[in-house]
């Protein structure tokens, strides 16, 4: 079976649907989640709609977390919230069912499950910590940390960090897919902006990082409407700029 392993995918419709038209075509059989499907772009709703009749399974985010601090917040808190993560949280909120938020804010972290008898561990920073970064750079004394959960996972997700990674410890696999929604490794891509995902295949026992384009001027121009005090939700799609001179 091949498993879509996302992550991240921040409100991004854009970016998802060209995953999971990948995905499809792919051969994808079932997802896997981890965390934040809400934060910074605007369109939660339609992502939750898009995965709704998909098998998938999820964990929560930290960004999942921050929308019950905005829920809690008076009018100042939440406009503190906006300016740092954008107006996702008051879309959310607006576009949302009520049984389509209960399922945001109830969330499990981590999250186990088992498929073709290899173990699976979901989590968002790490198990142990949702806030957690493990950076593709790790040092060796923040990876032994995983040591302790080979007697109960084949393959630890993590997630949060937006660079995509992998390590092997011994028999057990850990995976970062980086993100769907807002890569922050700021590669150039001449043919559209790019959703970090990656599959994993149970029969091989192997994991395939997968990279999806897609236009990004949807998201853009939403940026510009509804946050346009906050440029960094534009940039961090958009390719560095050099100078050149000719």
């Amino acid at each position: 079976m091949k498993i879509a392993i996302l992550a991240d995918i921040h409100g991004n419709m854009s970016a998802l649907s060209a995953v999971l038209t990948q995905a499809q075509n792919d051969g994808v059989s079932s997802y896997i989640v981890a965390g934040d499907l809400i934060g910074y772009y605007y369109d939660t709703h339609k992502v939750l709609q898009a995965l709704t009749d998909l098998p998938c399974v999820y964990c929560r985010g930290n960004h999942e977390n921050i929308y019950a601090e905005w829920r809690q917040s008076d009018a100042i808190g939440r406009e503190d919230i906006r300016k740092k993560y954008g107006s996702s949280y008051r879309m959310t909120e607006e576009h949302l069912t009520s049984d389509q938020k209960d399922f945001l804010l109830s969330l499990p972290h981590p999250f186990a499950f088992q498929q073709d008898n290899i173990r699976f561990l979901v989590s968002h920073g790490a198990p142990w910590d949702i806030d957690e970064r493990i950076y593709p750079d790790a040092p060796e004394e923040m990876l032994s940390y995983f040591d302790e959960y080979q007697d109960e996972a084949d393959v630890i997700i993590t997630a949060h960090t937006h660079y995509p990674a992998s390590w092997q410890r011994g028999n057990m696999l850990i995976v970062n897919p980086g993100s769907v929604g807002q890569p922050r490794d700021r590669v150039v891509s001449p043919s559209g902006a790019r959703a970090q995902w990656g599959i994993y295949d149970t029969h091989a026992r192997h994991y395939f990082p997968r990279i999806s384009l897609y236009d990004p001027h949807s998201v853009l121009s939403d940026c510009d409407q509804y946050d346009p005090d906050i440029p960094y939700l534009k940039n961090i799609l958009l390719p560095p700029v050099t100078d050149q001179k000719i």
